[in-house]
């Protein structure tokens, strides 16, 4: 799998475009640990979704996130 760092270039996809890629599984989850550095202590995971789109590379959360609400996807 090809990394580049997250897509900044403007991108506003279609929620036909983002069903696509759900259903060809480019939606990817990355995890970041969290540390919690008063009590030096792992704290637990989060989990971001980068999308590896097939032309533009990872593109970045922030320009899909708010079209989930129009997917409707029976898996």
């Amino acid at each position: 799998m090809g990394h580049s760092s997250a897509s900044k270039g403007s991108f506003t996809p279609s929620v036909e475009q983002l069903t696509a890629a759900l259903l060809a599984g480019e939606l990817v989850p990355y995890y970041q640990p969290l540390w919690d550095v008063q009590r030096r202590a792992w704290e637990g995971v989060e989990t971001l979704i980068l999308w590896q789109h097939s032309s533009r590379g990872l593109i970045d959360p922030v320009s899909f996130i708010p079209l989930e609400k129009g997917i409707r996807v029976r898996l």
